[in-house]
């Protein structure tokens, strides 16, 4: 992979590969690597930085999957009512604020990419992150909770005023 990786990578006489998809989220994707490259190419006269960020982004998937119990996750989460609420958010809050040490391999590759403003940029998104999962998490889910509440009483609320007024 990082073989085909690097010949399409900037220096040494490579060129950036631009060939677009079919697909607009493809080339969108594309759009945005191909954007990260050159970042990393300029900032480090190097394809090294790239391809280890890349070989980091490969890893964070794996990563969480080691932290983070998926399968149960995604089934709990389908159960999830009030009352199941006070088992799952302890159970899995946990799990989910180790997995952010999973991030931290792209972030330190990607930061070499970075002049200092976005890397101030950077920082601030990755460590708002578990306070972020602490909020979801606080008194089990009760901030979910309330806003899913919310919506769903308004979803039936507007469901009954559509089947009764059209």
């Amino acid at each position: 992979m990082a073989a085909t990786i690097a010949k399409n990578l900037p220096g040494d006489n490579n060129q950036i590969d631009r060939s677009t998809s079919s697909s607009e989220e493809l080339s969108d994707f594309k759009e945005y690597i191909t954007q990260i490259q050159t970042m990393c190419y300029e900032k480090t006269n190097s394809t090294e930085t790239f391809q280890n960020l890349l070989v980091s982004m490969y890893g964070v998937p794996l990563c969480i999957q080691a932290t983070v119990d998926l399968p149960t996750l995604m089934n709990d989460v389908s159960d999830l009512d009030a009352s199941t609420r006070h088992e799952l958010f302890p159970k899995y809050c946990s799990q989910i604020r180790s997995a952010l040490v999973c991030l931290d391999p792209p972030k330190e590759e990607f930061r070499k990419c970075l002049d200092p403003n976005d890397a101030v940029i950077l920082d601030s998104v990755v460590n708002a992150m578990p306070e972020a999962i602490d909020l979801l998490c606080k008194n089990e889910g009760e901030i979910l909770f309330s806003e899913l509440a919310n919506i769903f009483s308004s979803m039936s609320w507007r469901d009954s005023f559509l089947t009764t007024t059209f």
